[in-house]
């Protein structure tokens, strides 16, 4: 059985050369978003981090979010975005299996942020990464969130094999990312609190009108 009430975050995040000129707002952002987090102490929560360029990297996985420090982000070079979601998963999984099952998640959330398309993977393809979605939502009950700027994220997210309800397109801005990470924030304690919502309520109708009047594409 797993740990009663207890989430753990996997937050995948795009660390491509695009991506630095809201490397400040990003760094800022997930501070907030940390402390939030912390001050919700009734469901016991762990969270990862995978950052993906032209390679993959990782922080020490399934650090208690009270201890977890978001240090260095230097972003550069190509978007692996196919490789680094599906590495996550891989990678979630294999220390999931590792642990006593006491100390196992009830839930699991994925979020991928990246502000490109794909274009350096070398290991997975757009297909591998429907599959591992389908894989894990259907058997496993994570849940896949899709957050995305320059693009459609609902019709990229929705392409690669994430809900609809569970993306959200960001202005390509400080501005927007401050907002989306706000909204990413809000997502992850409504989850921690009731469980997986409704499809269409990972992000509330004024996320999405926040980033279209910041010029979010959809």
């Amino acid at each position: 059985m797993s740990k009663p009430n207890s989430t753990h975050i996997v937050l995948v995040l795009d660390a491509s050369g695009s991506m630095n000129s809201v490397r400040t707002n990003v760094t800022k952002g997930l501070h907030t978003l940390l402390a939030k987090q912390r001050d919700e102490i009734n469901s016991p929560c762990t969270i990862s981090t995978f950052s993906f360029n032209n390679y993959l990297s990782r922080s020490k996985p399934f650090v208690n979010i009270n201890d977890f420090q978001f240090s260095s982000y230097f972003p550069n070079g190509g978007t692996a975005l196919n490789d680094g979601i599906c590495f996550a998963a891989v990678e979630t999984t294999r220390h999931i299996q590792n642990l006593d099952e006491a100390e196992q998640p009830e839930k699991v959330m994925v979020i991928v942020i990246t502000d490109g398309h794909e274009n350096t993977s070398k290991s997975y393809s757009r297909t591998d990464v429907k599959n591992i979605i389908a894989h894990y939502e259907e058997n496993y009950e994570w849940d896949f969130l899709f957050v995305g700027s320059n693009q459609d994220a609902y019709a990229t997210g929705t392409a690669m094999g994430f809900k609809s309800g569970k993306a959200l397109s960001f202005a390509a801005s400080g501005v927007g990312v401050d907002h989306a990470l706000a909204a990413i924030s809000n997502s992850i304690l409504r989850y921690r609190r009731n469980g997986a919502p409704r499809a269409d309520e990972f992000f509330t109708s004024e996320d999405i009108a926040t980033q279209n009047r910041h010029g979010a594409q959809s």
